[in-house]
Parts: C-alpha cells; sequence; structure tokens
C-alpha cells in the first residue's frame, strides 16, 4: 500500500514582524507543535478543512492532476496546534497537505513555490522554509535568507480569545515614517544577534517588534512578562502579531524557572489564559514520517 505521511511545524507567533522596502515581512517562530497530514491508497476518504481544501485545487490545476486521481485515496490531517492564535495552525496545515500531495505525486514542490500556493489561498507564515527568512507573508516571496537560527526553549501562554487572521491581514496596513524607522532598528538587532549567535540580542529584538505590535493588537499582560522575562534571566518574549500568543524565550541552564512560575501565577490571572505549553524553538519545514 502506498502511504505518504508529513509533518509541519507550528509557531509561537512570530520573531519580528513589520514592513522592509516598503513590503510587509516577518520572520515566524517555528516550535514543536505540529500539523500531520497523510495520504494513503485505502478506503477513499477526503478529512480536509475549506482551506487544505482549496489549496488541493489548486495544486490539481497548477499541476494538470485529474480529480479522479484522489477518488481511490484517503487524505486526512491532524493538528497539535491552537487555531486563531498567531500559532501559524493555516499554514502548517496547508503546507502539511500540500507537501503530502507533492511526495505522494512526485512533484518535486519546493518551499519557496509552496509559499506561492499557500498565498494564493490566505496571507502565510514562514514554517514552510527550514532557514530562517524574512518572509513577505502577504505575496509570498523571501526577502533575505539568514545563516543562523534563534535556538532556546519557549514558555507558551495561550490567551483566551482569537483573530480570524485571514481577516486581520486583509486589513488595509500602513506604516509610517517612524514606524518604520523603529522595525529597521528591530531587524537590525535581529539580524546581529544572529550573526553573533546572541541569543538575547534576538531576544531583545523580539520583545521591540512585540511591543511595535501593540497599538494593531493589544496584549494587556505583554509588558508584566516582559518584565518577568528579564527578572528571570529570559531572553525575551515572542508574540503572535495577528493573534493573542505570547511566548517567553530560556535557556534552560540560566533561566530561573521556578522564581518566573511563583510569580506568573500572582500576575497572570488563571481565567485570562487557556494552556500553558512548554516547548522548544525547531527549525521549519516539512518532516517525512512515512513514505512508502
Amino acid at each position: 500500500m502506498k502511504e505518504v505521511m508529513v509533518r509541519v511545524p507550528g509557531s509561537c507567533g512570530e520573531f519580528i514582524q513589520g514592513f522592509y522596502e516598503q513590503k510587509p515581512c516577518l520572520v515566524s517562530c517555528p516550535v514543536d507543535l505540529y500539523a500531520f497530514a497523510r495520504i494513503a491508497q485505502e478506503d477513499a476518504s477526503t478529512q480536509l478543512n475549506p482551506k487544505s481544501q482549496r489549496l488541493v485545487e489548486i495544486i490539481l490545476d497548477k499541476y494538470k492532476l485529474s480529480p479522479e486521481k484522489l477518488k481511490t485515496l484517503h487524505i486526512g490531517m491532524q493538528t497539535e496546534i491552537p487555531f486563531e492564535k498567531g500559532m501559524a495552525s493555516s499554514t502548517a496545515d496547508l503546507t502539511a497537505v500540500g507537501s503530502a500531495l507533492s511526495i505522494y505525486f512526485d512533484l518535486d514542490i519546493e518551499p519557496n513555490t509552496m509559499a506561492t500556493l499557500c498565498v494564493e489561498v490566505e496571507p502565510t507564515d514562514s514554517v514552510m522554509f527550514q532557514k530562517t527568512v524574512l518572509f513577505d507573508h502577504v505575496h509570498g516571496e523571501v526577502l533575505k535568507e539568514y545563516k543562523g537560527s534563534p535556538e532556546g526553549n519557549m514558555i507558551i501562554i495561550d490567551f483566551k480569545g482569537g483573530v480570524n487572521t485571514l481577516g486581520f491581514h486583509g486589513q488595509s496596513s500602513t506604516c509610517s515614517h517612524e514606524e518604520q524607522k523603529r522595525f529597521n532598528k528591530v531587524l537590525a538587532t535581529f539580524e546581529k544577534g544572529l550573526e553573533e549567535e546572541n541569543m538575547y540580542l534576538v531576544g531583545e529584538a523580539c520583545t521591540a517588534s512585540a511591543r511595535l505590535n501593540q497599538k494593531i493588537i493589544y496584549k494587556p499582560h505583554l509588558e508584566p512578562l516582559i518584565k518577568l522575562s528579564e527578572t528571570c534571566k529570559g531572553y525575551g518574549v515572542v508574540t503572535g502579531h495577528s493573534g493573542t500568543v505570547i511566548g517567553v524565550m530560556y535557556e534552560e541552564q540560566q533561566f530561573d524557572y521556578e522564581k518566573f512560575m511563583q510569580e506568573f501565577v500572582k500576575i497572570i490571572p488563571k481565567k485570562s489564559y487557556e494552556a500553558l505549553y512548554f516547548k522548544k524553538i525547531v527549525s521549519g519545514g516539512t518532516e517525512i514520517i512515512v513514505h512508502k
């Protein structure tokens, strides 16, 4: 029986997000929460959400595949990623399904092409790329590619509420001259941190980007978490710029985890969040689990 199964990571929002040379851009923060897609030659059925179904239709059309080819296949999805939180759940779903189709039918779809296919469905994150990239999430274009990648652990706070990211990205976005200057500084700090392998500089950039985004989607618990991260020697905070999630980055040997959790329960009401995730920053890209 022919079978393909893959997984693609979601994200804890974006390390940074803003505008680069007048183009919207972001750098996704992939973490070890995954979307899975499976295609197998068995009882025919399709278990896809509407966005993933749309991507299947786009791929069939682009690569001249007859829909008849799917009538003898099972195509299914599962996910660990909360949705409408700014955690790249839709992008991970789309990339997993697209990658599974690519492998099953030997289409050889590269990440750059996958990105352009995904943005035909909706603005997308950059979790389909294994390397760290500065990505135009509206047009599916890689603006910069970096040699280094951030590393570390994450405490992810899944705050209540949600944001329809399709609607959010569909809003008209503009950037003032002053805001562009501030983001240029954020980007320069982030790039210096990657180049020097200094996660405190990376964290400084992430925290600054989160603060810049407050005027777009305000997060009432951001400043207390920034202060707590600093007190406990965390690298800084990462947020879902189009969602509600906030993550604290840290290195296990330096971070005062016990103090963080003691203070966290004092300053963040339990009623304000749905879950905590203790995760790692990982590489993006598609991982093949089964191919036979």
